[in-house]
């Protein structure tokens, strides 16, 4: 199970970086010396992918774009039914540090969709990387 879990994490890992890639190009070029990529991948519960999608769509993101937190990527993973990504951009790990501390003890967050959607979720994993790393990615891929 470690393994299959391992290869898993790699997996997404990889097509996460793709994704933050295309980002790093386009018009809205990453700060190289200090924004940071969150990336949070999902273990949801069996089943509810789906549900867990529409939550994303119709109530964390628009609550998202209303606390100025710039979600860069989000989706189902490609690799099985119960997987989840969202990668958020933020100027640095203070920025993130308070922006996060501030939004998930908000009223806005916690009597708006955080029970329903942290219902749907058996665990979660956040890896917090400089946005620098993904440009060196590229030349590699």
């Amino acid at each position: 199970m470690k393994n299959k879990n391992k290869i898993i994490f790699k997996v997404t890992i990889f097509s996460i970086s793709i994704l933050l890639m295309s980002y790093a190009s386009s018009k809205e070029k990453m700060n190289a010396t200090n924004e940071m990529i969150e990336i949070r991948t999902y273990n949801l519960k069996p089943g509810t992918r789906n549900e867990f999608h529409q939550l994303v769509v119709t109530k964390s993101l628009p609550l998202l774009k209303k606390w100025k937190i710039k979600v860069v990527a989000y989706g189902p993973s490609l690799h099985d039914e119960d997987s989840y990504y969202l990668i958020r951009s933020f100027k640095s790990l203070e920025d993130r540090q308070k922006i996060e501390d501030t939004f998930y003890s908000s009223d806005d967050w916690l009597k708006g969709p955080r029970e329903e959607i942290m219902a749907l979720i058996e665990n979660y994993t956040t890896i917090v990387v400089a946005g620098e790393s993904f440009r060196k990615w590229k030349s590699i891929l």
